[in-house]
C-alpha cells in the first residue's frame, strides 16, 4: 500500500505552486478516474469543482485543500464564467496549487480551453488532463458502441442546447443534413429538454421516424436509467425519465445493437440460455 501511495503521489510532483490543473473527472463515480488526477486531488491546496463531480471524487481530495463549489448546469442555477475565471486567477495568485475539476473531459463542451487561454494570457501557469468524458462513459455503461463494423464508421458529439435552436431552413438544413452522414452516430450533450425539436428537425432532415435511439441519465451511477426507442417517440421517451441529473441521447443504428446486448445480458443474468439468441450484427 505505501509504495502505492508513494507511485500515485509521484504523477503529481510537477504540480507546481501558483500553477492550474485544468482536470475532468470522468463521467461518473471514481471508477472513472484517471490516476493522474486522483494524484492531482491529493496534492491541491484548492480544489474548484463543477456541480456535476461526484461526491465520492471529492472525497478523496486533499482534507486541508479549500473547497470552491463552482457549478454550471444547463437550465440550472450556474457560476458565470467570468467568477470562475477570476477564481482560478486569484487563488493561483496567492502560490496555492489550484485544481479545476470539471465533469467528463474539459476539452468536450467543457471551456476547459476557455480557462487555460484566460491564465495563460496573464502569466500563469497551467495545464490539462484529460477525463472518461460522457460520450464514452455513457455508451459503455449502456453497452452501445459508438461505432461498430458495418453500422457506425464515425460519431459526432453535438450540444443540444445550441441543435435546438437550430431551424430547418438555409443553414439550420445543411447543419441537421450533415449530422445524418451515413455511418454517423450522433451523440447530443444536454439535450433532453430539446429532444422534441431535435426528433423533429432530424426527420425533415431525412431521418427514418425508426432510427433507434437511446437516452442515459446518470450514467454509470447507481441511479443510472436507460431508455431505447425510435426516433419518432425521443421527446416521449426523455419526459419519462426520472430526477435532474445528466442526460445523453445517442441516435444511430448502434443503438440496436446496444439494446439487444442488454436483452441478452439480461437474459444471460437472470438465468435464460442467451447462447440460443444470435446477434446479428457484426
Amino acid at each position: 500500500m505505501a509504495e502505492f501511495d508513494s507511485m500515485i503521489d509521484s504523477l503529481a510532483a510537477d504540480f507546481a505552486p501558483g500553477s492550474v490543473v485544468l482536470a475532468g473527472a470522468g463521467f461518473g463515480g471514481m471508477g472513472s478516474l484517471t490516476l493522474e488526477v486522483l494524484a492531482c486531488l491529493r496534492r491541491c491546496d484548492v480544489l474548484v469543482f463543477d456541480a456535476l463531480v461526484d461526491e465520492s471524487i471529492l472525497a478523496l481530495a486533499n482534507r486541508a485543500a479549500k473547497r470552491i463549489p463552482m457549478g454550471k448546469r444547463a437550465g440550472g442555477d450556474s457560476s458565470h464564467q467570468d467568477d470562475i475565471n477570476l477564481c482560478l486567477q486569484e487563488q493561483a495568485q496567492r502560490g496555492l496549487r489550484v485544481l479545476r475539476l470539471k465533469g467528463g473531459d474539459p476539452g468536450v463542451f467543457g471551456r476547459g480551453a476557455e480557462e487555460a487561454a484566460f491564465l495563460l494570457k496573464r502569466g500563469i501557469d497551467c495545464r490539462w488532463l484529460p477525463g472518461v468524458s460522457a460520450a464514452l462513459g455513457c455508451g459503455a455503461a449502456a453497452m452501445i458502441p459508438l461505432t461498430h463494423r458495418g453500422l457506425a464508421r464515425s460519431v459526432s458529439f453535438v450540444t443540444g442546447q445550441q441543435m435546438g435552436g437550430q431551424q430547418i431552413g438555409g443553414e439550420g438544413s445543411r447543419h441537421w443534413q450533415q449530422l445524418l452522414a451515413q455511418g454517423n452516430t450522433l451523440v447530443f450533450y444536454m439535450g433532453a429538454n430539446q429532444a422534441g425539436l431535435i426528433s423533429a428537425s432530424l426527420q425533415l432532415a431525412g431521418a427514418s421516424p425508426a432510427l433507434p435511439c437511446a437516452l442515459v441519465r446518470d450514467g454509470g451511477r447507481p441511479s443510472q436509467q436507460l431508455k431505447f426507442c425510435p426516433l419518432k417517440d425521443l421527446s416521449t421517451a426523455a419526459s419519462t425519465l426520472k430526477g435532474e441529473g445528466p442526460c445523453l441521447m445517442l441516435v444511430g443504428e448502434v443503438c440496436a445493437l446496444g439494446e439487444e446486448l442488454n436483452q441478452l445480458r439480461a437474459e444471460l443474468l437472470n438465468g435464460v440460455d442467451a447462447c440460443a439468441a444470435e446477434v446479428v450484427y457484426g
